[in-house]
């Protein structure tokens, strides 16, 4: 899901406040004039979170259109979708604007970037190869040079081995091909053809399935001349590709692409395997394997390069299981022993037991002796810094200070305090099957051997242990041993984030008291604002000074307002200015004149215009014009420096409007509906062709909504074949909404066939939001099976939202074990928030009991909205202030200076 400090996520929560308590309005097209835009699909596009409004004035004339519709539905001072956050505040211009500027701002970076390597790589070319660079840290070598081993292949349980290594005792079993073979072997074939330009593939599937073993062999596809560059990491990645390393004739290997894309030199390595990928010089193949969870960050809100790279990828998925091909299995199984073996388990997961992953879960989970609990101990531990967002290699030094947290008093005491770490270790890295290890060894970043004082977790054990201990919160030693040896800021922020979504108030704040790294606005503003309702007024500024975030401080002074203290609001404000935040003083401007105190509004808006903020007074102007003082405002208006805010065109055309405004006209012409009322004209006359050439010339000018006007006509005249041609090109074109309407009226005529086939080709370009409206319908046609068959493949695609708007249905149809099964499904996947919206579903139907035991398992998982709304209604504030303990109990009450007085005496 989008960072919620995002422009894209904003929008989309932006789409639900309409959706959900303004009931659709106002519509697409009354947010398409007045954002100036000619179609309505611009901002339905904006409020799915598909794209992003590249003009801020555009925005706010968006944001100004909703807000008055809340304005008239009386909605401005109800929470948006959680408390503390007012629709009013929700929809502050200010607010918009500073997201629009992040976003906006960061890609006039990244197009700053690509100019100087367009500009460097012209010089470098210039120089000649030779002068180019210097040989990258990981020179391409041949093709054929490279062993699976080397390539990251996993070694499989020893049987009868189909493919020896004579160097060594690794082995591979004998390799059964599956559809996606041929899928992977037909696109490398035909990347590699003479005159082929540069080409993305991701092998994506879940741990131990094959992934890295399928892009292995497809190699022996490609021609024996062909180079294969394997970077280690993402510096000697960007660096290869700088160097010009990636020429015509290369496979770049990206086995577990994430460990080369993920962070800030991630996105510096995607952004140049982008350039490489834009030069179009090929042949040249990158070859990537993924996990889905990993795919899903990559593609986030946080990574846009990396997502802008997978953009462009072409994706072979690699089925979790045999099951449909276990007759290939047992015919290669007479002469594979390790085939035989893992046929004899009894199961479909032959690969996950060629790679002993499920012994490793025994090894895990079944420890016979002191030794081995202490083990499951320290593997619990580096288990839980990974499912809580620890990606880099974990210190050893974490695991020994985190491990006592995991083991019993009696545990404790009998453990040899000298030599416990190290019992634990040999149990941790002992080899299951002679294959591989719950906790495995670091390569080198450029040398050889394994890196010191780190290990990584097994990669199915890894997967395993985030299901099963989703749950489990970890002990107050993992917090402070992870605030002490989880250095990298990266990590650090994604444990924050943990733990806050936990409620674990008092461990989030110790880590923020280690991070050397400024944090997200909103993240700090959650932290600072919990402490000041706490009443821990010094903890609050304390937290609010410590990163400098002059924004937060100006939010602290709004609460301070807001709780009648205006005098420490007023002081923080004026701190903020110091440190160039002028918009706290505008803002509390803002509040004391909508309280009526006008005298001090303008005596803080002229403070705020005296030290740069032109539009303080224009704001002023704006609230007394809404008061009905009209010659206040007008005064006001005159007075500002600058007249970029006029008063509303509503006002401007009363009659008895102050003729001193300015008038000014925001209804641009709109040339679609000539054009619309052009192809429907002909369509009518009985000029099909013509219609057709009108709507397909609009939509070639960027404009595809006569397209989808006349494929509703022909579905309305019977001519279904030929409207749904028509709404497939519309489609292509960027408007999907004639696709949906047609799979709707197939869906209401009980033609299923028809309707999700409609609904697939939406899918193409518009993601899976359409299978929502398909799974509603089968649902309430009573097709509960295909409902859930249509949101399960949705959700396989990373698309959640049909499972889990299935279960609400379910809920409200009295279905509640159902509901709670589909909800604990997502869960188990990594999203809670349908468990949270069960609790609440069960509280209002007076069932407080189920209702805490959902609302407890959500926040576990890091969904915690439901606990804190159960909080709220039972005025449970004790709660909402210090959170929850390490082991889910209420908090004792606590200090940011108790915290600053544990950090110290560590």
């Amino acid at each position: 899901m989008p960072h919620p400090e995002d422009l894209r996520g904003q929008l989309m929560r932006l789409a639900e406040l309409r959706s959900a308590k303004l009931h659709g309005k106002p519509t697409l097209r009354a947010l398409a004039r007045a954002a100036k835009r000619r179609s309505p699909t611009v901002p339905d596009s904006w409020l799915k979170g598909e794209s992003l409004p590249r003009d801020s004035d555009a925005l706010l004339g968006l944001i100004a259109m909703i807000r008055a519709e809340a304005t008239q539905s009386g909605l401005l001072e109800h929470d948006v979708d959680a408390p503390g956050l007012t629709v009013k505040d929700f929809l502050q211009d200010r607010r918009w604007q500073d997201l629009f500027d992040v976003v906006w701002d960061a890609r006039s970076e990244a197009k700053r970037e690509a100019a100087h390597h367009q500009q460097a790589q012209a010089v470098l070319e210039a120089r000649g190869p030779r002068e180019s660079a210097t040989a990258p840290a990981d020179p391409p070598r041949p093709i054929r040079s490279w062993t699976a081993r080397r390539l990251g292949v996993h070694p499989a349980i020893r049987g009868a081995a189909h493919i020896p290594d004579p160097a060594n005792d690794f082995s591979l079993p004998c390799y059964v091909e599956r559809p996606h073979d041929l899928q992977l072997r037909d696109l490398l074939i035909q990347a590699a053809r003479p005159g082929a330009g540069p080409l993305l593939v991701v092998v994506a599937g879940t741990s131990c399935t094959g992934k890295t073993r399928t892009a292995y062999e497809a190699l022996a596809y490609l021609p024996d001349t062909w180079q294969l560059l394997f970077p280690q990491t993402p510096a000697t990645l960007q660096e290869a590709l700088e160097a010009g390393a990636a020429g015509p004739g290369t496979v770049l290997w990206l086995n577990e692409a994430q460990e080369r894309l993920s962070g800030p030199d991630g996105e510096s390595a995607a952004a140049a395997l982008l350039r490489r990928l834009d030069t179009r010089q090929g042949p040249f193949i990158a070859l990537a394997t993924l996990w889905p969870e990993k795919e899903a960050a990559l593609r986030g809100t946080t990574t846009p390069r990396a997502r802008d790279l997978l953009a462009q990828a072409h994706r072979v998925a690699v089925p979790d299981s045999f099951s449909r091909h276990l007759d290939r299995v047992h015919e290669a199984s007479g002469k594979d022993g390790a085939l035989a073996i893992a046929l004899a388990t009894g199961g479909t997961a032959i690969t996950q037991t060629l790679a002993a992953g499920p012994d490793l879960v025994h090894h895990y989970e079944n420890p016979q002796d002191a030794r081995g609990h202490l083990g499951n101990a320290v593997i619990s531990a580096a288990v839980d810094a990974r499912r809580l967002g620890a990606t880099n290699p974990i210190p050893l030094a974490f695991l020994q200070a985190a491990a006592p947290g995991y083991l019993s008093a009696a545990q404790r005491g009998n453990a040899d305090p000298a030599a416990w770490f190290h019992d634990a270790l040999s149990y941790a890295q002992a080899e299951v099957k002679e294959v591989a290890a719950c906790l495995q060894p670091v390569p080198h970043p450029s040398g050889m051997g394994p890196s010191p004082d780190v290990v990584t977790v097994a990669d199915y054990l890894q997967q395993h242990g985030s299901w099963t201990r989703g749950d489990q919160l970890p002990p107050a030693s993992f917090w402070k041993a992870a605030a002490h040896h989880l250095t990298d800021p990266s990590d650090q922020y994604r444990l924050l984030l943990s733990a806050e979504g936990r409620l674990l108030n008092r461990q989030a704040t110790h880590i923020a008291l280690h991070i050397d790294a400024d944090l997200p606005a909103g993240l700090l503003r959650t932290l600072v604002l919990a402490r000041d309702s706490a009443g821990d007024k010094d903890g609050a500024e304390f937290l609010a000074r410590m990163r400098a975030s002059s924004d937060v401080l100006s939010d602290l002074a709004r609460a301070r307002e807001s709780s009648g203290e205006p005098a420490d609001a007023e002081r923080l404000v004026r701190e903020a200015a110091v440190h160039g935040y002028v918009i706290g003083l505008a803002d509390l401007s803002r509040m004391r004149a909508e309280a009526g105190e006008w005298e001090s509004a303008e005596r803080l808006a002229r403070e705020a215009t005296g030290l740069g903020h032109n539009l303080a007074l224009d704001d002023l102007a704006r609230v007394r014009e809404e008061a009905g003082e009209m010659e206040s405002a007008a005064r006001l208006y005159r007075e500002a420096p600058a007249h970029r805010i006029l008063p509303s065109p509503q006002r401007v055309q009363d009659e008895n409007a102050d003729t001193r405004f300015v008038t000014w006209n925001t209804t641009p012409a709109n040339h679609l509906c000539a054009y619309v009322l052009l192809v429907r004209g002909r369509e009518r006359a009985g000029d099909a062709e013509g219609a057709e050439h009108v709507a397909r010339l609009v939509a070639a000018d960027g404009d595809p909504f006569a397209l989808s006007a006349l494929a509703l006509m022909r579905d309305a005249g019977g001519q279904a074949a030929s409207a749904e041609k028509l709404a497939i090109e519309a489609a292509v074109h960027g408007e999907p909404s004639a696709l949906l309407s047609l799979a709707e009226a197939r869906a209401r005529d009980r033609a299923w066939a028809s309707a999700e086939y409609l609904v697939r080709q939406a899918a193409d370009h518009r993601g899976w939001y359409p299978f929502i409206r398909l799974v509603t319908s089968l649902q309430e046609a009573g097709k509960a099976d295909d409902a859930e068959r249509v949101a399960r493949e949705a959700a396989a695609h990373r698309y959640p939202f049909p499972l889990a708007d299935l279960a609400g249905m379910r809920e409200k149809a009295g279905q509640h074990a159902d509901a709670e099964r589909l909800a604990w499904e997502l869960a188990r996947n990594g999203d809670a928030g349908t468990l949270a919206d069960l609790a609440l579903s069960r509280q209002a139907a007076g069932q407080p009991a189920q209702a805490r035991r959902l609302a407890r398992e959500a926040a576990a998982r890091g969904y915690p909205r439901a606990l804190k709304e159960l909080a709220l209604q039972a005025e449970d504030h004790h709660l909402l202030a210090y959170g929850l303990d390490s082991d889910g109990t209420p908090s004792l009450p606590w200090t940011v200076a108790d915290v600053i007085s544990e950090c110290e005496g560590e």
